[in-house]
């Protein structure tokens, strides 16, 4: 079995991608909302009324969803095929924005969907 797992700011083609890798087999797919931190110290703003060092959630407070992690436990087989939709919809994940997904092997799955 494996874990993938597909980080992307591309947003708008995270319920695309969900569905495609549906289709293509994958019993479930969990959506994570996430900041990447580059992306946060990009938007963040050099203000004298902020604490030296502010809080997580002070600087989550109010920004907008920038990336998406995309999980799914599939086989082996499925998990070569899920890279394939991903790209198909993405396009080349070496070019940067696009997003990165890997895949990790997972020993044991307990209540994992088969239908």
């Amino acid at each position: 079995m494996k874990l993938v797992i597909l980080i992307t700011a591309q947003t708008e083609q995270t319920l695309e991608i969900a569905s495609a890798w549906q289709n293509a087999g994958a019993s479930g797919v969990t959506i994570v909302e996430g900041h990447g931190l580059r992306r946060l110290q990009a938007k963040a703003e050099v203000r004298d009324d902020l604490p030296l060092i502010p809080s997580l959630a002070a600087l989550l407070r109010g920004k907008e969803m920038d990336t998406h992690l995309l999980v799914s436990v599939v086989d082996e087989a499925l998990a070569a095929r899920l890279t394939e939709e991903t790209t198909a919809i993405l396009g080349d994940l070496t070019l940067p924005g696009n997003g990165l997904i890997l895949s990790l092997d997972v020993s044991s799955v307990v209540g994992l969907r088969t239908d």
